[in-house]
């Protein structure tokens, strides 16, 4: 008899029960059938992320991180000076990998105390704007660096990341200290260069390209392929992560954009920093 209760017990403890309305998706588990937090807001979706090296200032960082989230950043030429002033600031090293944390929050580290995050869940953008504590500083604009340092690596003239108090050298964008002035923010330069301290490719396709509908992945393509003369060579092919001092790169063409699907410029991009980080452990670097 004791040897029955036993086995009642056991019995009784597999049992599951579920409340009116729950879906059993297996023997033992039973889900509510409602969506989950971050599918009913992707905002909330939970990120843990390394950016890779190419992701050089905070446009690129922003973009990378709304990959696939549905959300997309909003015009930085038609949301204002400040995001334009965000954008362009280097990636601080302590914010390279963020995580776990929600998508929003981990958008709202980038931005910083300086910056709002502001949210169109309507069209899903997001933008930034300066908060009011910060507005007065706006009217305040940094010096550009005059001189460029660069250094040798593998017969390549290497390009350095800009120290964490440097803005990147803008070129025709940098000259425009304000964004009343919008016909030159409105039409981006034909060209950029000659290159120098500060630059990345991303940040130079953000400005030879900003039109946002394209990610930052698709437009640093096509401004490579546009320019494989600005690059080094890694196994002798030019490589994007191997951006050459004193070049001058040209803006590609609409229909060059174009013909770059999403995906496969993703996976592309991927491919050639794996490329570059071979060639550099076999010292094939031209």
């Amino acid at each position: 008899m004791r040897n029955w209760i036993g086995w009642g017990g056991l019995l009784l403890a597999g049992v599951v029960y579920a409340e009116p309305g729950d879906v059993m998706v297996n023997r033992y588990t039973v889900v509510a059938p409602v969506p989950t937090a971050d599918q009913r807001d992707p905002l909330e979706t939970i990120v843990r992320i390394t950016f890779p090296p190419f992701v050089n200032d905070l446009g690129g960082a922003v973009d990378y991180l709304l990959a696939r989230s549905g959300y997309r950043l909003a015009d930085a030429m038609a949301s204002g000076e400040s995001q334009l002033i965000l954008l362009r600031r280097p990636l601080p090293a302590s914010q390279r990998t963020l995580g776990p944390m929600s998508l929003r929050r981990a958008l709202e580290t980038l931005g910083g105390e300086a910056f709002w995050l502001v949210e169109d869940p309507v069209h899903r953008l997001v933008a930034f704007e300066v908060t009011d504590g910060y507005r007065s500083l706006m009217k305040a604009v940094p010096a550009v660096p005059a001189a460029a340092s660069q250094s040798s690596m593998g017969g390549v003239t290497v390009i350095p990341l800009a120290e964490p108090d440097e803005p990147p050298i803008g070129m025709d964008y940098a000259a425009v200290q304000s964004v009343d002035d919008r016909a030159a923010l409105a039409t981006p330069p034909a060209s950029y260069g000659p290159t120098g301290r500060g630059d990345s490719l991303g940040s130079i396709a953000q400005i030879l390209v900003p039109d946002p509908s394209y990610s930052i992945n698709q437009r640093m393509l096509a401004v490579f392929e546009r320019n494989p003369h600005a690059f080094g060579k890694s196994d002798g092919v030019p490589n994007m992560n191997l951006l050459r001092a004193g070049e001058t790169l040209t803006a590609p063409d609409g229909a060059a954009l174009a013909r770059l699907d999403r995906e496969a410029a993703r996976q592309e991009v991927a491919r050639q920093y794996q490329a570059w980080q071979k060639a550099i452990g076999k010292g094939a670097i031209q």
